[in-house]
């Protein structure tokens, strides 16, 4: 709950930002979100179980959620041609325009899944919600 509280906050506040806000495509992606956050929630309490302590394996979990969204949502400028993909300056491959959109989406769903994630957290350590246990141990009989 608390996870879905903190990721609804962070997500109405970056949604209320976006210069394209209440448009269709707008609200289709601001529910394909709030989905998002909801795998995001299911998959980090079974990945991340009890007695893990890792910061790179949360931060894992975590790019596994941002980085494929904000690549997926950069729309690949007019001047672009394929075979092989080329858009121009700075790095060929993505434009100035593309690399602006990339750095505003990993920023937005950074925001929303890292928010996300400290509920999720903060759930974990007062006893809102378990971490999923490891598994069992094996004992020689």
């Amino acid at each position: 709950v608390s996870a879905f509280v903190f990721a609804v906050l962070a997500g109405a506040v970056t949604g209320l930002l976006d210069p394209e806000r209440l448009t269709p495509r707008w609200e289709f992606q601001l529910d394909m979100l709030a989905l998002q956050v909801l795998l995001f929630g299911l998959v980090y309490r079974y990945a991340v179980r009890e007695g893990d302590n890792n910061i790179y394996q949360q931060a894992g979990v975590l790019s596994a959620f941002v980085l494929p969204r904000a690549l997926f949502l950069v729309e690949v400028s007019p001047e672009c041609v394929p075979a092989p993909l080329s858009c121009g300056p700075p790095l060929g491959y993505l434009n100035w325009n593309m690399l602006a959109q990339l750095g505003k989406h990993l920023l937005t769903g950074g925001l929303v899944l890292g928010a996300c994630l400290y509920g999720l957290e903060r759930s974990f350590s007062v006893g809102l919600i378990r971490r999923f246990g490891g598994a069992a141990k094996v004992t020689d009989a």
